[in-house]
């Protein structure tokens, strides 16, 4: 339990000093961050449940594209680089066994940037000062770039979605 109060609060840290994100009048992307805000006023046992709880049923009940994480490996018990295995045979279906959506961006020359497979829009150089979730909230709301001015905080599908696994020393 510990170390699923560890990565909430990481991750709130993460979504606290990240890029604003905005989305289209066409698309509605679900929310989480009341929950998040919850750890972030009181980090106990039962928030922490209850957010959980609350980002399973979200999970499950929605759909995201997923961008492939980059891993090209297998690796045996010992974390030793291997032949990946069959289908049936022990440790069969590692990452790398998978191939999904590549990372794929298109430069807007406006300032922000596209994720051509979620679709989401990004500001391509954010501030890169500290903010609590307040600033960074108030940060994002007042942004005006790219012709946008309805910049708002990312969720945490969407903060997932621009993690480089290879570059990234967390996970």
């Amino acid at each position: 339990m510990l170390k699923n109060k560890t990565f909430l609060i990481f991750l709130i840290l993460a979504i606290g000093l990240s890029a604003c994100g905005t989305q289209s009048a066409t698309e509605t992307l679900p929310t989480i961050a009341e929950d998040t805000l919850k750890v972030e006023e009181a980090v106990t046992s039962e928030a922490v449940a209850e957010i959980e709880t609350e980002i399973e049923t979200t999970s499950n009940a929605l759909s995201y594209p997923v961008v492939e994480t980059g891993q090209g490996f297998c690796y045996s018990n010992d974390g030793e680089s291997i032949t990946c295995p069959n289908e049936g045979e022990a440790l069969y279906g590692q990452d790398a066994q998978f191939t999904g959506n590549t990372f794929s961006y298109t430069d807007n020359a406006n300032g922000t940037v596209t994720d051509n497979v979620t679709g989401l829009l990004w500001e391509q150089t954010p501030d890169s000062g500290n903010y609590s979730w307040n600033e960074a909230q108030t940060y994002c709301e007042s942004l005006s770039v790219g012709g946008k001015d309805d910049w708002r905080m990312p969720n945490l599908k969407e903060l997932f979605s621009i993690k480089y696994p290879s570059r990234s020393s967390s996970t």
